[in-house]
């Protein structure tokens, strides 16, 4: 499941000087976030999408679609709102309105299929919130915080939201998101047992003890040595291993590539 809402609207409203104006920049915005969601949807009718009005977005699709939902998502609104114009609103629009500020803050949640709707619901509203508010605190338009909950850890598994100590929500900017897209995918190299074994949820990354344990995995496998030239990190230098090592998201999101790949082989 995927939960949308948009961010920085209120000051797009607050440009509005008349009621007339305010509903023309509600139309407007329906339509941004309509016409961003319609371009981020998968091909063919594997979706629903129960709740999609003004800049609110709820959409259940299968989890090899999920990178890109939300990678396009983002861009169809980065590109909306930039200036690009929408025929059936008027030429006039851009005289009333300011869109530049608008983004999204987008949660995002892989479960297995008896997962219970209403928890999945619940969880994926919180990860919204948690991209909202890093959205907020760093000063940028769109991020998005997602989880990959897999079959047999539903019962056991608790799920961290973002906060100003464990920063959880990853930056949905062109080169932020592709950059952590692009470790992810390297991160798909080394075996799932390891990537499991060594970055437990909710783990601090200053943990001396993990550190250490890490940096001696990482001496013993060649796939953590090729991650880690791939990202164009030393791992030999105890400090830059210590500050680049991979988070729970990161491994979560090496798994939704996976997946990907499954589907595509089969």
């Amino acid at each position: 499941m995927v939960s949308a809402d948009g961010n920085n609207l209120s000051e797009v409203f607050e440009k509005s000087n008349s009621l007339s104006e305010t509903a023309v920049t509600s139309t407007f915005i329906t339509a941004v976030f309509d016409q961003a969601h319609a371009r981020a949807c998968p091909k063919g009718d594997r979706f629903v999408a129960p709740v999609v009005g003004g800049d609110d977005i709820r959409i259940f699709l299968p989890p090899e679609h999920v990178l890109d939902y939300i990678t396009d998502l983002a861009n169809a609104l980065d590109e909306l709102a930039f200036g690009v114009p929408i025929d059936d609103l008027g030429a006039g629009l851009r005289k009333v309105i300011s869109t530049r500020g608008i983004g999204v803050g987008i949660g995002a949640l892989v479960a297995p299929y008896h997962y219970p709707v209403s928890r999945l619901l619940s969880i994926t509203h919180a990860l919204e919130d948690s991209a909202k508010a890093n959205c907020l605190r760093k000063g940028v338009r769109s991020a998005v915080d997602l989880r990959l909950i897999r079959s047999g850890q539903e019962l056991g598994q608790g799920v961290d939201v973002d906060s100003e100590d464990t920063p959880t929500a990853i930056a949905l900017s062109s080169d932020d998101w592709s950059r952590f897209l692009g470790r992810a995918r390297a991160l798909v190299a080394v075996p799932s047992s390891q990537r499991s074994m060594l970055i437990p949820r909710g783990a601090s990354p200053d943990d001396p003890v993990r550190a250490s344990s890490f940096r001696y995995q990482v001496a013993r496998h060649e796939a953590w040595r090729k991650w880690f030239e791939t990202c164009e990190i030393d791992w030999r230098d105890p400090v830059e291993l210590a500050r680049n090592l991979p988070t729970p998201q990161l491994v979560d999101v090496a798994g939704l590539i996976e997946m990907r790949h499954r589907e595509s082989a089969s």
